[in-house]
C-alpha cells in the first residue's frame, strides 16, 4: 500500500519528463522579469497570457495601455534578445473594464460625498446668514 502513495515531487516529475522543461523554466523566468524587460512601464500592466506569437498584456485603465504601447517595439526587441525561443512579433494590450468600472464607481462615490460636503457647507452657510440677520434684527 505504501508504495502506491507518491509524493508531490514524483507527479510533477513524471508529468515534466519527456517534456521540454527548459523551455518551462524559461517561461517562468520571462513572466517573473516583466519588470526587468518592460522597464519603467511594467508597473502600469502585466502579462496574462502568450499566444500564437502575441503577448497579452493586461492594464486596469487605457491611459495606461497608451504608455505600455508607447514602448511596444521597444519591448518586443527586449524579449526577442532575452528569451529568443518565445518568437514573439507582436504585443496587445486589454484594459481590464472590471476594473475600470470599479474605478468609476470609487470616483462617482468621491464625486458624491464631495456634492453632499459641498451642500452641507451651503446649507450651514445659509444658517449663519440667518443667525447673523437675526442677531442684526435684535440688535
Amino acid at each position: 500500500m505504501k508504495d502506491n502513495i507518491k509524493t508531490a515531487s514524483d507527479i510533477v516529475f513524471k508529468y515534466l519528463k519527456g517534456k521540454n522543461i527548459n523551455k518551462l523554466q524559461k517561461m517562468t523566468s520571462f513572466f517573473s522579469g516583466w519588470e526587468e524587460i518592460a522597464g519603467d512601464v511594467s508597473k502600469y500592466g502585466s502579462i496574462k497570457d502568450i499566444k500564437n506569437s502575441t503577448l497579452i498584456v493586461e492594464t486596469d485603465h487605457p491611459a495606461k495601455s497608451t504608455l505600455i504601447q508607447a514602448q511596444k517595439r521597444k519591448i518586443i526587441y527586449r524579449i526577442n534578445n532575452v528569451y529568443p525561443e518565445l518568437e514573439i512579433k507582436d504585443m496587445v494590450i486589454l484594459v481590464n473594464h472590471k476594473k475600470v468600472d470599479e474605478i468609476q464607481e470609487y470616483m462617482n462615490d468621491v464625486n458624491v460625498l464631495k456634492y453632499e460636503k459641498k451642500e452641507k457647507n451651503e446649507d450651514f452657510e445659509q444658517l449663519l446668514a440667518r443667525l447673523r440677520k437675526l442677531a442684526d434684527n435684535q440688535s
